[in-house]
């Protein structure tokens, strides 16, 4: 029945514009427009051409960013682009036609993944298309109701960064896509102009363009056969012999010879564009496969961050909407190699790559690559196999480790009962606010099950307090620090201590305090003495470190450039702030070229 209604729907309308066109028409001295076609020269043709070469080309940097916006990973495939669209924008029914021939040029795509390109493209045509027909209107000299259109293109330009700024599509692939869309219906338009005898300015025939190109998409006749024309015949002023001479060879250059040339191409070039490779993700792993890794790697089992794979893991990693972040030490292979793989996947999802919380010798590999580099964190790091408790620099620690004996504290490893641990983490949030996420770890039963936990009780077993570890098989790294409000001073150094010990003991020959943030994050002038002094007050972070006389190692952040920076520094703020929702099914995926593999919930007795 719906097929049924849009075939009726689509009837009534080239019967309307054909009555119009009819009516248009009338007196219509055919040999005229014949003539008219006859004196087109070589290079009108030519420079038409050029056009309609020129708007393909810029058809498939928008496929580019609708691939980019979908996440998928083809890094080629302009051929399997500008065919798709020769032969729909000719054939009618274009998003089905399209992902028809998308899907035969390019079988590492699914036909699932093929249609929701067109969807994404057909989506974006026209929201883009009416944008400029806005912008057309509302800038063009001489075009009525200006201060309306000016008022409404300022609307639409907020309502798109807004929604822009927070979902996909990102600012970036939406800059690509509308950018390239600009070129497409520029050009075209122009090889319009070129064949059109007697046409009036460029300027006065684009906007008309453009809201006749849209009318007869929209139709869903063939090629906007019909709408297209009757749009043109009632906007376009001069005689109407030669706008049909133009459309005609308008439709024969820009529809017809690439409808033929993507056609050919369709039938002889199956599978002949192959998806470039790009670097895999995997999303979840069984807490065994996460043990040869550095301990931070084991931050992917909140769902919020992935590996790098490329194809062995690579890289700590998270999406967020406008950068892509590569996060803590390279896991394998060298600073250079990790971070053209970050560059390959930045790009393919149409992003800015940005290094977060990296080394020194990482910061300076960013810097040859021309990288604008900052210092943002020093981590405190401890040797459990050289650590003791005396020494001036330990007083302090020493103090704190009285006052948690004398309150009766007793501490030690142990497998928390969820229900007690929550009752510490619900009374913790209520002090502290909302949890942190993204590269901060965050209270979830199944995730604490699967780390090293520290508990602090009193003398009459209650629950006050516990820490957990990231543990691989050389080091281990401070993660979640959950404590009641009145817990006895020094508890939480107890529970350090008592960490270190086991450590010692396990062989580790590192520990992680984890990172404090660098006074004023980086920034200078009183701006950054005036965080760095909130910070502080609230956190109280450094201080407490110190205690330990930890070795402190600097982490940098870096990316192409300082605005680049900006954008991620403030986006990893906001994905910490306020994360994404908890994964609470864990499952072990693994994807290759964009293909997820189903798999099993993860065994969480294992």
């Amino acid at each position: 029945m719906r097929l049924m209604l849009r075939a009726g729907l689509i009837g009534l309308v080239l019967v309307a514009s054909g009555l119009f066109i009819a009516h248009r028409l009338q007196g219509f001295a055919w040999a005229q427009a014949g003539q008219d076609l006859r004196v087109l020269s070589a290079g009108q043709i030519g420079l038409a051409l050029l056009a309609v070469a020129t708007a393909f080309v810029a058809v498939a940097g928008q496929e580019r960013a609708a691939l980019a916006c979908l996440a998928l990973p083809v890094a080629r495939g302009a051929g399997a682009a500008m065919a798709a669209a020769a032969v729909s924008q000719t054939a009618g029914f274009g998003p089905v036609v399209g992902a028809i021939v998308r899907r035969r040029l390019l079988p590492d795509l699914t036909m699932a993944q093929s249609f929701a390109v067109s969807a994404c493209m057909t989506v974006g045509f026209f929201g883009g298309i009416g944008l400029l027909a806005l912008a057309a209107a509302a800038l063009v000299p001489g075009m009525p109701h200006q201060g309306w259109a000016q008022g409404a293109l300022a609307l639409a330009v907020v309502a798109v960064l807004g929604w822009s700024g927070l979902r996909r599509p990102n600012l970036l692939v939406l800059g690509r896509f509308l950018g390239w869309l600009t070129v497409d219906l520029t050009a075209l338009a122009l090889a319009l102009w070129l064949v059109l005898p007697d046409a009036p300015a460029f300027w006065v025939l684009w906007p008309v363009f453009l809201v006749a190109l849209g009318v007869g998409i929209a139709s869903g006749s063939p090629g906007g056969v019909g709408p297209f024309e009757a749009a043109m015949l009632a906007l376009v002023p001069g005689h109407a012999e030669g706008l049909v001479a133009g459309i005609i060879a308008f439709r024969v250059l820009a529809y017809l010879m690439p409808a033929l040339c993507g056609a050919v191409w369709a039938l002889r070039g199956a599978g002949s564009e192959v998806a470039a490779a790009v670097p895999g993700e995997m999303r979840h792993m069984a807490l065994m496969g996460l043990r040869a890794l550095p301990s931070e790697a084991q931050l992917i089992r909140q769902g919020a961050l992935t590996l790098l794979c490329d194809p062995e893991p690579v890289w700590l990693s998270g999406r967020l909407n406008h950068t892509r972040v590569g996060l803590g030490p390279v896991l394998s292979g060298g600073g250079a190699a990790a971070l053209a793989v970050l560059e390959r996947m930045a790009r393919v999802e149409g992003r800015v790559p940005m290094a977060y919380k990296v080394d020194a010798r990482m910061a300076a590999v960013a810097r040859t690559r021309g990288y604008a580099v900052v210092r943002m964190a020093r981590e405190a790091v401890l040797d459990p196999q050289q650590f003791t408790q005396g020494g001036p620099d330990k007083a302090r620690l020493r103090r704190k480790l009285a006052h948690a004996r004398k309150a009766g504290v007793v501490v030690g490893a142990e497998c928390l009962d969820p229900i007690e641990a929550e009752a510490v983490v619900t009374d913790w949030t209520a002090v502290h606010g909302r949890e942190r996420g993204f590269s901060m770890g965050r209270w979830q039963a199944e995730y604490v099950a699967g780390q090293r936990v520290i508990a602090a009780r009193s003398a009459a077993g209650v629950l006050l307090a516990f820490v957990s570890f990231h543990a691989s098989e050389a080091d281990w790294t401070l993660d979640l620090v959950r404590f009641r409000p009145g817990t006895p001073d020094g508890t939480t150094y107890a529970m350090l201590a008592c960490a270190l010990d086991l450590a010692r003991a396990e062989g580790v020959v590192r520990l992680s305090l984890a990172a404090v943030p660098e006074p004023g994050f980086g920034l200078p002038g009183p701006l950054g003495h005036l965080i760095a002094r909130v910070m502080d007050r609230r956190l109280g972070l450094g201080q407490f470190k110190a205690a330990f006389a930890p070795k402190w190692q600097v982490r940098y952040a870096a990316a192409p450039g300082p605005l680049a920076l900006a954008v991620g520094g403030v986006e990893v703020a906001l994905a910490v702030l306020w994360p994404v929702k908890l994964d609470r099914r864990p499952r072990l995926v693994l994807l290759r070229g964009g293909k997820a593999a189903k798999a099993a919930p993860v065994d969480r007795a294992a």
